[in-house]
């Protein structure tokens, strides 16, 4: 029976109209009971998609007992089938609808005649509710008579089904919000007031994109084409150091020094880049921010929406760890000692200045050379012998001393200490700290003849030397240990060493003492820190040596070398080492929430997009009533406009899905050639209407493992952007070839081409070949960059060929085959 065109669209509008905060099957039996009273129908199901498992659920009835649902299920296990194995399963397959004229004579429905014969009805028919091109469940009409559909009623059902897939789409959303809102409040007043926001959009859409604003922990400014500052959130005057009242209105010359940066450059720069800035606070501090903007129309107004983060401390930590990065260089370079590096066979990798001297060459005759030049032969076989037990593991004894053959021919001697560089577990070279010996091996050999010129020398050393006995009581000192301890001689001479270090050095020292009475080894050089006479801190490597008569040990004997200051500097690097750490923590845990906003704001874009789209559709349509041609023209503008718009946000949700690794595939058995020929029947007519000559070479292609739909993607997503780069009666060719393990595609055109310097960045995410602002062509570069994706999940690879008169497209796919069934990636 035909259903009155008033009736019908009274009946979409009722659907429209059902209250989404309602109980979720309460929207489902209003949807039953508008459609199948307006078709006059026995009864009908609801049937959704599981969005957790993909499974096929029947979940509403009306007209039907309350047991009805329980007996189908019931049915199907007994047959051993899923209710999917009914026309349902057709349907969420094909995204057509399936009528059943008579249900007694449709084999897909034979496990459950006895349940339609029970129940009384004789017809069906089972219409997709979608979700773009998704399948997200049925509704289905059953008929008492055995009944053939005609085209009005199946026309109906279809757009009952696209309005009641908007209303359970934006029931679910408002479901999981109700819940989200139940979760993080438990009051009832304020859960009403948030159901009541999500009904009205305007009002909940600024409601909620100001809810993130202010709470976003980056400042966020808008500012009108004449630098003034209109909004602010909280984050972004604390950011900026300034009171709102005396920002907003304001031009940013305020907070911007002189000299500085002039901050409203970046009103005219790229869209998206980042830039720093370096502003002053209203307490005069100075402030460094990254800045990166867009520009937004309000009112037929220029603005630009600034977001800022403070990089203050992290610009301060890069200006620190220079300063202390050119301190040790400085170090190095102007130490009094030879200090260098080789590698694990010996060549020079780094000299400082003194090493230089020593040597008398300069950095550019020493490194790269082998110890072997500077060495004697029997100083270079024991260098070698030393790097080899070195590097194995064994424990070597230091110093050691080298005889030195210097650039002029001299011959000096050096007292030198290594400790091993490291990269990780790998040895990679040998950092060693020399002392030129030559004159004191000289002066020891005088001071065999001379106690005086010892004296002088043990008087006039740079570092502390002296001796005590083995009770720790000091027997010696010499001028330099005097000065490190602020006093004379004769006030340390016969006290004892707690006297002068701090408790937990002494306590190391005393032990040591102990290993040398006991004849244990020490190593060497022992930190400890020194309390002078005036009670400053300070702290020294100690090089001991024991002093024996007969075989009793009488005393012992030391050398102190001042390292406080490199104490110092390996403190603040370690300081700077957590910061640098607790800043990179910071900055994973922004770029999440960045991901997650741009998911949320996709999601709630993409909703009230689809649902003016079905509108628009059925306005287009005529189904709710005549329009004019001028009508009709603008409501194919307003369609093409939001399917590029809903293009946009899937291809952001590919891309946020790439990043997250979360880019499901649903891999099967599918064939080539039915993709191709899917995907050209798909874009013929946009073909036709700029004239362009479509060419098949195709050869028959066995089937492959992968994803039917995202291939179709990637072929529809090189048609579209063939035909959109080739000018009128041009020609596009479509090539397909099997390989021994492969299938190659080749998709070429007579475009407008790409220069042969930027093929291999065609597929980088937002690129374009011709970026301008004026471009002629349209987009923002996210297609090839999700193609390439695609394809690297089916194990192929795509490429682009280009002699400057049209392009080629290239795509290799393995002939991949699964025994284990569906496998998803």
């Amino acid at each position: 029976m035909e259903v009155e065109e008033s009736i019908k669209l009274k009946a979409l509008s009722d659907i429209a109209s059902i209250d989404i905060s309602l109980e979720f099957e309460n929207i489902l039996q209003e949807i039953l009971k508008i459609t199948c009273k307006t078709m006059n129908a026995h009864s009908g199901t609801l049937m959704l998609v599981d969005e957790e498992t993909e499974d096929l659920k029947m979940v509403s009835s009306f007209g039907l007992s309350t047991d009805y649902i329980e007996k189908v299920y019931r049915a199907a296990n007994e047959a051993g089938l899923s209710i999917s194995s009914s026309p349902s399963g057709t349907v969420l397959k094909t995204g057509k609808y399936f009528a059943v004229p008579n249900i007694y004579n449709e084999p897909k429905n034979r496990p459950w005649h006895h349940i339609a014969k029970e129940f009384g009805f004789s017809a069906q028919i089972f219409t997709p509710l979608k979700k773009g091109l998704k399948v997200i469940g049925l509704l289905n009409v059953y008929r008492e008579e055995v009944h053939d559909f005609n085209e009005e009623e199946i026309n109906f059902v279809n757009i009952a089904a696209s309005q009641a897939s908007s209303i359970v789409q934006n029931a679910r959303m408002c479901i999981k919000l109700k819940t989200n809102i139940q979760e993080l409040n438990d009051h009832k007043e304020q859960l009403e007031e948030k159901i009541k926001e999500m009904h009205n959009a305007l009002y909940s859409s600024e409601r909620y994109l100001r809810s993130i604003i202010e709470s976003s922990i980056d400042g966020i400014a808008v500012v009108d084409d004449q630098g003034k500052i209109e909004f602010g959130n909280d984050s972004f005057f604390n950011i900026t150091g300034w009171p709102r009242d005396e920002l907003l209105g304001k031009s940013f010359d305020k907070i911007i020094p002189d000299g500085g940066l002039n901050f409203r450059d970046g009103y005219h720069g790229s869209a998206g880049q980042n830039m720093k800035a370096k502003i002053v606070a209203r307490d005069g501090q100075t402030r460094y921010l990254l800045i990166s903007h867009f520009e937004i129309i309000n009112n037929c107004q220029k603005k630009f929406v600034f977001i800022a983060k403070d990089i203050t401390e992290h610009i301060t930590l890069e200006s620190e760890l220079k300063e202390s990065e050119a301190k040790y260089r400085d170090l190095f370079e102007n130490a009094q000692d030879p200090m260098y590096m080789i590698d694990t066979r010996g060549f020079f990798k780094t000299i400082n200045n003194a090493g230089c001297r020593t040597l008398g060459a300069s950095k550019e005759e020493i490194i790269g050379t082998n110890i072997s030049r500077w060495l004697t032969p029997e100083s270079f076989e024991s260098a070698k012998q030393r790097i080899k037990r070195n590097t194995s593991g064994v424990t070597i004894k230091e110093p050691v001393v080298y005889e030195l053959i210097c650039n002029d021919g001299e011959h000096r001697w050096a007292e030198v200490r290594t400790r091993l560089v490291k990269e990780g577990n790998r040895i990679i070279g040998i950092h060693g700290i020399g002392c030129d010996i030559t004159e004191k091996l000289k002066i020891e050999q005088r001071l065999k003849e001379s106690e005086a010129r010892y004296r002088e020398l043990f008087e006039n050393a740079n570092d502390g030397i002296y001796t005590h006995d083995i009770n720790g009581f000091f027997l010696t000192m010499n001028d330099a240990g005097a000065r490190i301890l602020e006093c004379t001689t004769k006030e340390i001479i016969g006290t004892n060493i707690s006297r002068w270090l701090a408790p937990e050095s002494l306590e190391i020292a005393q032990e040591v003492i102990k290993k040398y009475i006991s004849g244990e080894p020490v190593k060497q050089p022992i930190l400890l820190e020194l309390i002078s006479k005036n009670k400053k801190h300070l702290f020294f490597e100690f090089r001991n040596r024991i002093i024996k008569d007969n075989d009793r040990i009488v005393a012992i004997h030391g050398i102190a070398r001042d390292i406080t200051e490199k104490k110092m500097m390996e403190q603040k690097v370690n300081d700077y080492h957590k910061k640098l750490e607790k800043s990179y923590e910071e900055l994973i845990e922004a770029d999440r929430i960045k991901t997650e906003f741009i998911s949320n704001i996709t999601h709630e874009l993409l909703t009230p997009l689809t649902s003016i789209r079905g509108f628009v559709e059925l306005l287009d349509d005529e189904t709710m009533g005549k329009i004019n041609p001028e009508q009709k023209k603008s409501l194919e503008i307003i369609l093409r406009n939001s399917d590029r718009l809903i293009k946009l946000i899937k291809e952001l949700l590919d891309t946020l899905n790439l990043d997250n690794n979360r880019l499901g595939l649903q891999f099967g058995l599918v064939s080539v050639n039915n993709i191709l020929s899917k995907s050209i029947q798909d874009i013929y007519p946009q073909a036709n209407d700029k004239q362009i000559i479509i060419i098949k070479d195709i050869q028959p292609l066995p089937e492959i493992w992968g994803d039917e739909d995202r291939l179709v993607q990637v072929i529809m997503n090189l048609l579209i952007n063939a035909i959109k780069f080739t000018p009128r009666k041009g020609k596009i060719t479509i090539r397909a070839i099997e390989y021994i393990e492969q299938v190659k595609i080749s998709i070429s055109d007579t475009g407008i081409g790409i220069p042969s310097e930027k093929l291999m960045t065609v597929f980088d995410r937002f690129y374009q070949v011709d970026g301008s602002s004026n471009r002629k062509y349209g987009g923002v570069g996210l297609g090839l960059s999700i193609c390439k994706s695609i394809i690297d999940k089916h194990y192929g690879s795509i490429w682009a060929q280009s002699n400057g008169h049209g392009s080629t497209f290239h795509i290799i796919l393995p002939k991949l085959r699964c025994d284990s069934g569906e496998n998803n990636a």
